[in-house]
């Protein structure tokens, strides 16, 4: 299978003491002793829930790496045979022994900054961000119930003591997670590019003087540049690219940066493609693999695929 990794940036961590990042990889340690506790942890488990997750972590001073493994709920799967021009469909009852996905992820503990694996089918990557990041949000508002469990009732500051427990254990303006992305990694996917056809973009900003009386109105404005011709990659064309990819990127209400686009062209075989702005993020674990391998959970750093993640964690420098 082809397994892709990228990079990413997990949040800042909460001010409370005993709810730091290296306290919640604890307490998700101590949860895989229980399997009865299944992953994500601020979810219930429910009918309603596709996959079944285990999710096993190891602590190290400068890490923290796990993997998550993701089997569907379900007692029966699908398989075809062949058999000359016959295609067969048949269910075969897995029972207890569902196939199963298997990702893994590192971080790095000094700078917030890891590496996640994933391929087609397995557990998306920006799933797996928000379920981590959702399960320490639910970690920290477990420990706030604890240290209010400990707060005098009857005091006269017990008001303001509840007052700076909440101001201690917020986790507001904490959740900037997200992938770490590279502009790089889109101009390398356009140049690959033999022509291109169109640019497709929405801008945030209202130019034209004839707009003037809706701006106040219109939110954005959706635009399609088609060549005269067929353009090819020079320097010119990239430097333009980089302009309208500026005026397309907006900020959410959470502070992250959003752009909404995509150029459309033929690569050297002829066939159509289209890369959207937002495909700008460098696949750093490329390779193939036909067994993920075992997994000691005591010991998860003797596994090929979480060796080469913990490698590259502590010696590349984006991850500083």
């Amino acid at each position: 299978m082809n397994i892709q990794g990228n990079a990413y940036f997990f949040g800042d961590e909460s001010d409370a003491p005993n709810s730091k990042f290296e306290h919640y990889f604890e307490w998700l340690k101590q949860r895989q002793n229980s399997p009865s506790l299944t992953w994500p942890a601020h979810k219930v488990e429910s009918e309603k829930i596709v996959y079944k997750r285990e999710l096993f972590v190891n602590v190290s001073n400068d890490l923290f790496y796990g993997v998550v493994l993701s089997a569907r709920k379900t007692h029966y799967q699908h398989y075809v045979t062949r058999s000359g021009s016959s295609v067969k469909v048949e269910t075969r009852d897995v029972g207890k022994n569902p196939p199963v996905e298997v990702n893994c992820f590192c971080l790095k503990r000094s700078s917030n900054k890891g590496i996640y694996t994933h391929y087609y089918g397995s557990y998306a990557f920006k799933a797996f961000l928000g379920d981590l990041w959702n399960s320490y949000r639910y970690f920290v508002k477990e420990q706030l119930s604890k240290a209010e469990s400990k707060l005098d009732g009857d005091s006269d500051s017990f008001d303001e003591d509840q007052k700076n427990l909440h101001s201690l254990y917020s986790m507001r303006g904490k959740a900037n997670w997200n992938a770490i992305f590279s502009p790089d990694a889109f101009a390398a996917l356009v140049k690959k590019l033999h022509v291109v056809q169109e640019v497709r973009l929405t801008t945030y900003e209202l130019e034209a003087p004839s707009d003037a009386p809706m701006k106040r109105r219109v939110s954005n404005v959706h635009q399609t540049y088609r060549m005269n011709g067929a353009q090819t990659i020079d320097t010119s064309f990239m430097s333009w690219l980089k302009d309208k990819m500026e005026s397309a990127t907006r900020l959410t209400k959470k502070g992250k940066k959003s752009v909404s686009g995509s150029v459309v062209g033929e690569n050297a075989s002829g066939e159509e493609k289209t890369i959207f702005f937002d495909e700008n993020i460098e696949n750093l674990i490329d390779y193939k693999y036909d067994d993920i391998g075992t997994f000691d959970t005591a010991n998860l750093a003797v596994n090929p695929c979480i060796e080469l993640l913990i490698k590259k964690v502590r010696s590349e420098a984006k991850f500083t």
